[in-house]
């Protein structure tokens, strides 16, 4: 059986909506180095610069609470180091601030180098992945 379609609506003639909990709800592909540009994404307003290798992904609905999951990843190009992120508010090894950078407007991270040397190190490529429920 195969099934063509050129538009899906709901009942009322508009946007399908996901309500699916296993899709993913928000979703990002944004330059990081030398300020931010974002390249394409769903749900995210707007990423914020909170300096080296420190980002905002700001969701344009918000998530229903900050207990979610996310995944990250990202390149180095120039200084051809591969990196690691991680949520992260404001320090790096408390697991409480991990979880404050978690919030139901927003998911926080900072980015540092997978080489050993210390420091937060800023993206040319960030990659990120919400899953969870919206409010």
């Amino acid at each position: 059986m195969t099934l063509k379609v050129d538009v899906v609506q709901n009942t009322s003639g508009g946007p399908v909506t996901l309500t699916s909990q296993y899709a993913a709800k928000s979703w990002i592909n944004y330059l990081g180095i030398s300020g931010t540009s974002i390249q394409d994404s769903e749900n995210v307003s707007s990423i914020t610069d909170h300096g080296t290798g420190q980002y905002s992904q700001n969701f344009s609905s918000n998530m229903s609470n900050a207990v979610y999951s996310a995944t990250m990843c990202s390149k180095q190009e120039q200084a051809g180091v591969g990196t690691c992120g991680h949520p992260s508010a404001n320090s790096f090894g408390n697991a409480s601030d991990a979880r404050n950078g978690m919030t139901t407007s927003a998911f926080r991270m900072r980015y540092h180098n997978t080489d050993g040397s210390p420091g937060t190190r800023e993206q040319e490529l960030c990659l990120q992945v919400i899953f969870g429920d919206l409010a």
